[in-house]
């Protein structure tokens, strides 16, 4: 039989940056003319240089950068497996493993809607591992 484990410890770095590029609303009226066209040539979306559009401006908005922050990830695994000789040419392997990573999905963050700060901590991470040889 063979038992083990794993224990790793991992630091990462993240920058986020809202609207990197800034955000420009040029919703106030059509793309002029010279560019629609140009645009239909090239088969893409009128990208008018800032002067033509200047008159359909509503607002506009620049970039904010997050600081750089640290995010310490932890993970534990423990495993059990043995392997049966069914066959003088037949072996069968069969075990279990078992994972725990702790803030694996960032669960202090908030995405809304669609996912809360406070998530519960997945441990039920209980895998089998089973395997076979032929010789």
């Amino acid at each position: 039989m063979k038992v083990g484990g794993e224990l790793f410890l991992h630091q990462h770095y993240t920058n986020n940056c809202t609207q990197c590029m800034g955000i420009i609303d040029a919703r106030g009226g059509p793309a002029p003319r010279q560019h629609r066209v140009a645009a239909a040539r090239r088969g893409s979306t009128p990208t008018p240089e800032p002067a033509a559009i200047s008159p359909l401006v509503r607002a506009t908005r620049w970039a904010s950068s997050e600081p750089s922050r640290s995010h310490p990830d932890s993970g534990y695994a423990a495993f059990m497996q043995d392997d049966w000789h069914l066959t003088t040419r037949l072996t069968l392997n069969l075990g279990i493993r078992y994972d725990l990573l702790w803030n694996m999905f960032q669960n202090q963050e908030s995405f809304p809607p669609f996912m809360l700060a406070g998530r519960p901590q997945n441990a039920k991470n209980i895998q089998p591992r089973p395997g076979s040889s032929t010789s």
